[in-house]
């Protein structure tokens, strides 16, 4: 089945969702909160490291991400995931598997 549903950078179809999104030195959603989400796929765009947790994420407390282009870390939860840098910006890919 081919079910297509775009909202604001999300382009969803069917079984899974893909977007973009710019971290900065402030905690950012990368991902909300989603039921169906059975995974999340994180792809790193830019050199910057970024730090992942929840919206209090710092980068003394949040899981690394190396600042390497394409690197890359699934994380098998639907909750909400926030990342932040050290310093400018770095854009993030992101990949979700939805169960239907």
């Amino acid at each position: 089945r081919h079910l297509y549903t775009r909202t604001a950078n999300t382009v969803q179809y069917g079984g899974i969702a893909s977007s973009q999104v710019t971290i900065s030195t402030s905690p950012t959603q990368i991902a909300p909160y989603r039921f169906s989400r059975m995974q999340l796929d994180i792809c790193m765009m830019g050199s910057q490291a970024v730090y992942l947790g929840t919206s209090s994420v710092t980068v003394g407390s949040g899981a690394y991400l190396a600042g390497t282009a394409g690197t890359g870390i699934g994380i098998y939860s639907n909750e909400a995931i926030y990342g932040v840098c050290s310093a400018g910006t770095v854009a993030l890919s992101i990949f979700e598997s939805l169960s239907s």
